[in-house]
């Protein structure tokens, strides 16, 4: 159940307006498991802070516990033992989440929960939760008691008969809760307060387990409509098939600047909309473009282009203005494509460094192709474990966070030869400084920190 504990107040309204992510700048929790205290200062110069330890101080915990509180899931924060947990954002605010526990004459021991917004020079807002209203297993059981076309399948899915889908505790929850008699109902799993919702939106998190090569099928999958039961899915597949999706959307991007631009292009040249410029400049222009199209030619983007119909040795006016207004064109359509061919050249090349004896290219059918030196093409899955560590590591960073992301890595040296440890922190820093995300990974590996001791945080056993 929800309490809100007068005299705190909502988040103000004209809080957090601007669309711009904020950064998490330090993270701490006390008497983890009742026994660890750690304080974490996140590196926010070079963007990549590593935290080391020996086993059970709660490195995967600790990261557990940040995309929790960021990604909203309450309940798994409910199950991990801790006095107070707090993140530090870049505009001076805190969220706290603070838990005791408290004697209950009818339960035993219980378990409050307070979730703390302490914004700079601002008033505090305070939620306040009951343990047992947080547990959505615990839910999804006693919901299952009432309804009987819910089946549990195994420790946390149910089968729901009457549509054959298969849910989570959580979907199970978020479905019949409402459903449930009056008392019940009340009791049933709280919904986000307001405003850790809105400032969700403005603190982004995105986790990397070290389980990263399986995966749940996506419920939208047709595959899963077929089966009606949970399947395990690659990693590496699904990825291709997301970059097979980005592919599409952005060459359908491209296309419609293109028409737009070529339907527009009368028009604008009779205004001169653009300066003409002289035979040098549209000379090194028109260098620099077809550089340009060679390289998304290499890496599959664009097929062939005609070659250029002008001769920039006997430029008139007229000509001069029509190329000028071309080149701009050519710029514009090209530009496009920017964003993607700078993730998948650093895709390709990471990978082309790595890989032996194969090689990895863009694919507009499969997204992703793995080639042998024969030329023969290879499935993914073929890759050996550290060849689809390597790549679908690279592809959740290159492709699948967003800019000023706290991004978490959990061990990133697992199947790792010796030699790509050696490079992997150099390879991340180029990563970052083409996306412009944080990173806090957690490693015992001496060769991935390699002289980088500055980046470190050691989180004590003591």
């Amino acid at each position: 159940m929800i309490t809100l504990r007068p005299p705190s107040q909502p988040l103000p309204k004209d809080a957090l307006v601007s669309d711009e992510l904020l950064r998490v700048t330090n993270i701490r929790v006390e008497k983890l498991f009742h026994l660890y205290t750690h304080a974490v200062e996140l590196n926010l110069k070079d963007r990549i802070t590593i935290i080391h330890g020996p086993n059970g101080v709660g490195k995967t915990v600790l990261f557990r516990l940040i995309a929790a509180l960021l990604s909203g899931r309450l309940p798994d924060i409910f199950k991990i033992p801790f006095d107070l947990f707090t993140i530090g954002l870049s505009d001076g605010a805190t969220v706290s989440i603070d838990k005791h526990r408290e004697r209950s004459k009818l339960s035993g021991a219980d378990i409050n929960v307070r979730l703390i917004y302490r914004p700079s020079g601002g008033q505090e807002s305070i939620i306040e939760l009951k343990g047992d209203g947080m547990d959505s297993l615990h839910w999804a059981k006693r919901i299952a008691m009432e309804f009987s076309w819910l089946t549990r399948t195994d420790e946390t899915h149910w089968h729901d008969r009457r549509n054959e889908d298969f849910l989570t505790a959580e979907e199970v929850c978020q479905r019949y809760s409402d459903q449930l008699p009056g008392k019940l109902r009340k009791m049933s799993v709280p919904e986000e307060p307001e405003w850790l919702h809105i400032i969700r939106k403005h603190v982004s998190v995105h986790l990397i387990e070290t389980q990263r090569l399986l995966g749940p099928m996506p419920t939208g999958d047709l595959r899963f409509h077929l089966t009606r039961r949970p399947q395990i899915v690659t990693t590496v597949g699904e990825y291709a098939k997301d970059l097979q999706r980005r592919i599409s959307e952005t060459l359908a991007d491209y296309g419609k600047q293109s028409q737009s631009l070529d339907q527009t292009f009368p028009q604008r040249l009779l205004k001169k909309s653009i300066p003409a410029l002289d035979p040098e400049a549209l000379r090194t222009k028109m260098s620099e473009l077809e550089s340009k199209r060679r390289r998304l030619k290499a890496i599959g983007l664009i097929e062939d282009d005609p070659a250029n119909p002008f001769d920039l040795e006997t430029l008139d006016t007229l000509d001069a203005n029509v190329m000028t207004l071309y080149v701009d064109d050519t710029a514009k359509k090209l530009g496009v494509l920017d964003d993607l061919a700078k993730r998948t050249e650093l895709l390709i090349k990471n990978v082309g460094r790595k890989f032996k004896h194969k090689s990895v290219r863009i694919d507009r059918e499969n997204g992703l192709q793995a080639i042998g030196d024969d030329g023969e093409r290879l499935a993914l899955d073929d890759l050996s474990s550290g060849e689809q560590h390597q790549l679908v590591l690279l592809y959740d960073l290159l492709f699948r966070v967003k800019p000023d992301t706290l991004v978490l890595i959990d061990e990133p040296e697992l199947s790792l030869h010796v030699t790509w440890q050696q490079s992997f922190l150099n390879d991340l820093s180029e990563i970052v400084a083409t996306a412009n995300f944080d990173v806090l990974l957690a490693t015992h590996s001496p060769f991935i920190i390699g002289d980088r001791s500055d980046l470190m945080v050691s989180l004590s056993d003591q």
